[in-house]
């Protein structure tokens, strides 16, 4: 649930300011509005990292000033003599309805109140609709209460498909705090439409930014959502494709290759790799031709003394044939047959994974992976 409170109203806020356009700026420029007659601690950009993040909630004597009459009606005074000018004129309106949107779809804020300080925009009267607003969203509860995400198992599909990072800003989704897995998550309908096609989980802000601004967001999660579903496809499909497991000597042969290799260049009696690779592929064509003069013979010599060569042809065959129905772009068939290769080996360095992306560029000499373009 996206709640209605000081966090979301300084960072709605802040996107329609002039001067006071830092999240610092706009959280001290806000909370000035409220006049009390005790000290006031400073407010640092720490407090206000703290609010906006909400790990914490507005210090009780300022929750406590907001409730009298004399102080709302200095702050009225303030947001129409201070606030209101350094709005944007062009974005007044849009954080005005942005502000009503999150008070509508916050649950827990009753419609009476909500009715109440939509009624002020209404007339017009933005400065007290911003004002009244804002003190309302100090009298609420700021800080984050953390869930255990094990009450939230039929969520675990949707984390699963964006790899448990928010796919807008790629925070975790879940998190461990004393070994405890914390929810930091949403799970949001990316559009109008119905049915888990159309969820997708998101971090807390995130979340919050596309219940505000969801139309600027919607067709960004929706290729996201369409990509993750891909992946996830090709991983099923791919676990049932097997490959020689040998292949893992050729891998190891390559990571501690000598620096001495033969790298001349020399001609091949079969397709040239330009045939294969679209022409506008030029940065992946550059690349395997490097890999190609500089290993071919290696890796070809290294396949045949193992005794695999045939039988690793027609892995890589048959698993190009499932990738390609997949992913029609040359260079994610290429970087998701290294993926495959990579993971079926079970290794887990970078260097591993560079071996990989070699063996890759030998069989798209060999044939085994690309046509001739028609």
């Amino acid at each position: 649930m996206l709640d209605y409170n000081i966090s979301s109203f300084i960072r709605l806020m802040q996107a329609g300011l002039i001067e006071s356009n830092t999240q610092e700026a706009a959280g001290r420029l806000l909370l000035e509005s409220i006049e009390i007659d005790e000290e006031l601690p400073d407010i640092t950009a720490k407090v206000i990292t703290n609010l906006v993040k909400r790990n914490t909630d507005v210090i009780e004597i300022i929750k406590k000033a907001s409730t009298r009459s004399e102080v709302t009606a200095n702050a009225i005074h303030y947001f129409e003599d201070i606030v209101v000018p350094d709005l944007n004129p062009h974005l007044k309106n849009d954080i005005c309805s942005n502000i009503i949107t999150l008070l509508e779809v916050d649950s827990s804020v009753s419609k009476s109140k909500a009715d109440e300080l939509i009624s002020l925009h209404n007339k017009d009267e933005i400065g007290e609709f911003l004002a009244r607003s804002f003190l309302y969203a100090v009298s609420r509860p700021n800080k984050q209460v953390k869930i255990d995400v094990d009450a939230e198992i039929d969520d675990a599909p949707f984390i699963y498909e964006v790899d448990n990072k928010c796919p807008l800003c790629h925070k975790p989704l879940v998190k461990l705090v004393n070994r405890q897995p914390i929810r930091a998550y949403n799970i949001e309908d990316i559009s109008s439409k119905r049915g888990s096609d159309n969820k997708i989980a998101l971090c807390m802000n995130c979340s919050l930014e596309h219940r505000v601004f969801g139309s600027e967001f919607a067709q960004e999660l929706s290729d996201i959502k369409k990509e993750s579903l891909k992946h996830i496809n090709f991983q099923e499909t791919m676990d049932n494709v097997s490959l020689e497991f040998e292949i893992r000597d050729v891998i190891f042969e390559l990571v501690n290759i000598s620096s001495n290799i033969e790298q001349g260049e020399f001609k091949l009696d079969m397709m040239r790799l330009d045939e294969k690779i679209s022409p506008e592929n030029i940065f992946l064509l550059n690349n395997l031709k490097d890999d190609v003069l500089k290993y071919y013979r290696f890796i070809e010599d290294l396949l045949s003394r193992v005794g695999i060569y045939e039988d690793v042809s027609l892995d890589i065959r048959k698993a190009y044939n499932k990738i390609q129905k997949i992913y029609l772009d040359q260079n994610d068939v290429v970087y998701y047959l290294s993926d495959w290769i990579f993971n079926k080996t079970n290794l887990s360095k970078p260097a591993h994974r560079r071996a990989c992306d070699i063996i890759v560029a030998f069989f798209v000499q060999n044939c085994e992976v690309f046509d001739a373009i028609t």
